[in-house]
C-alpha cells in the first residue's frame, strides 16, 4: 500500500504541477482562455493511461514459468533504470520545465492555435501515467486491494497538492517534498534492481555465485526431518502438517491458514531469534522494508552487491546534480514571483 501510494503521489504531483503551471499562466496572460483545451488534454491522458495499464496487464498475463521470471526480472530492472533517471533528471533539468511550458503556451496564444494546448498537456501527463503503470507493474507489493487503495490515496493527495499550488504558487514551496520523495524513490529503485536480479537468478539467467550473503529469515520445524525456510510458498506446502499440529480437520484454506502461520512463526522466532522477529521479511520492520523498498532477508551475493551499488551511485549522482542546479519546486516558486 505504501509503495503504490508513494509512486502515485510523486508521479501525480509532477503531472499536477504541469497542469497547474499551464492553467496559472493562462489565467495571468489570457484571463483563463484556453483552459478547456488543457482539461481535454488531462482527460485524454488519463484515458490513455488506463488503456496502457490494460494493455500492459494483458501482456504480463501472457507469460508463465521461466519466461515469466525473465520478463518480471527485466521489467524490474527497466523500472529501476527509469526511476533513477526520473529522480536525477528532476535534479538536473527541472529548472527549465516552467520556461518550456510557458513558451509553448505563448506560442499557442500568439498563433491562435489553442488546440495545441491539448496535445501539450496530453503528452506531459500521459508520460507520467506510463511511468506509473511501469512502476506499479514492477513492484512486487503493488498487488491487490491495499495497493489499489494506496494508489487512490496517493492520486488524491497529488491532486490536492496541485490545486494548492495553483492557488498559491508564489507562496507554496515543495522543495522538501521533492527531496524526501527522491531519496525514497532511490531506495525503491535499488530494491527493484536487486529484486530484478533475484528473478533472473531464479530463471538461471544470472549466476548466483554465493546463495546467501546473510540469512535472517526463520526456519521452522513441524516434526521429523530438516528445518524449512519460512517463505509463504514453503509454509503453504506444509499446510497438512500444520493442520494436524493445530488440531484442524477438513479443508485448510489460505485465508484460514494465514493467522496460524503468523502465530507459529512468531512463536518460533520469539523463542529462538528475537532480533529476526522484527527484521525478517515478514517481521515488523523487515515486512515494511520488503513491501516498499524490496528488502530481502537472505540475498545472494550478486543481489546484495546490486542493491549497494545502485543505492550508493544514485545517491551520489542525485546529490551532485542537486548542488549544481536548483530543483523544480525552488525554481517554480522563484519564477512565479
Amino acid at each position: 500500500m505504501l509503495a503504490s501510494f508513494m509512486v502515485l503521489l510523486r508521479e501525480g504531483v509532477e503531472a499536477a504541477l504541469i497542469v497547474a503551471i499551464v492553467l496559472g499562466y493562462l489565467r495571468r496572460k489570457a484571463a483563463g482562455k484556453g483552459k478547456g483545451f488543457v482539461w481535454s488534454g488531462v482527460g485524454l491522458a488519463m484515458l490513455a493511461s488506463l488503456i496502457t495499464a490494460a494493455a500492459f496487464h494483458w501482456i504480463v498475463g501472457g507469460f508463465s514459468g521461466r519466461a515469466e521470471e525473465i520478463f518480471e526480472g527485466g521489467l524490474m530492472l527497466a523500472a529501476c533504470g527509469v526511476l533513477i533517471y526520473m529522480v536525477t533528471w528532476t535534479a538536473r533539468a527541472a529548472r527549465d520545465i516552467k520556461a518550456t511550458l510557458t513558451n509553448r503556451v505563448d506560442s499557442a496564444l500568439a498563433s491562435g492555435q489553442l488546440r495545441s494546448l491539448t496535445m501539450l498537456v496530453f503528452f506531459a501527463v500521459w508520460r507520467e501515467g506510463v511511468e506509473t503503470v511501469l512502476f506499479l507493474a514492477a513492484l512486487p507489493s503493488a498487488k491487490g486491494f491495499r495497493a489499489l487503495a494506496g494508489a487512490a490515496l496517493g492520486l488524491a493527495a497529488a491532486i490536492g497538492i496541485g490545486a494548492a499550488y495553483l492557488k498559491a504558487a508564489d507562496k507554496l514551496s515543495l522543495r522538501k517534498f521533492f527531496q524526501v520523495t527522491a531519496i525514497l524513490l532511490i531506495l525503491m529503485a535499488a530494491g527493484l534492481g536487486a529484486h530484478g536480479v533475484h528473478e533472473l537468478q531464479e530463471a538461471a539467467v544470472i549466476p548466483i555465485v554465493i546463495e546467501h550473503v546473510f540469512d535472517i529469515n526463520p526456519t521452522i520445524h513441524y516434526g521429523p526431518g530438516p528445518a524449512v525456510d519460512g517463505s509463504s510458498e514453503r509454509l503453504a506446502e506444509l499446510r497438512p502438517q500444520l493442520a494436524t499440529k493445530l488440531g484442524r480437520t477438513g479443508q485448510f484454506s489460505s485465508k484460514s491458514f494465514k493467522p496460524y502461520q503468523e502465530a507459529v512463526e512468531a512463536g518460533f522466532l520469539s523463542a529462538n531469534n528475537p532480533v529476526a522477529l522484527a527484521f525478517h521479511e515478514r517481521g515488523a520492520v523487515g515486512g515494511l522494508a520488503a513491501a516498499v523498498f524490496g528488502y530481502n532477508g537472505n540475498p545472494s551475493l550478486v543481489e546484495f552487491a546490486t542493491y549497494v551499488i545502485l543505492l550508493a551511485s544514485s545517491i551520489v549522482l542525485f546529490r551532485t546534480l542537486s548542488r549544481k542546479r536548483p530543483d523544480m519546486p525552488t525554481t517554480i516558486a522563484s519564477q512565479n514571483k
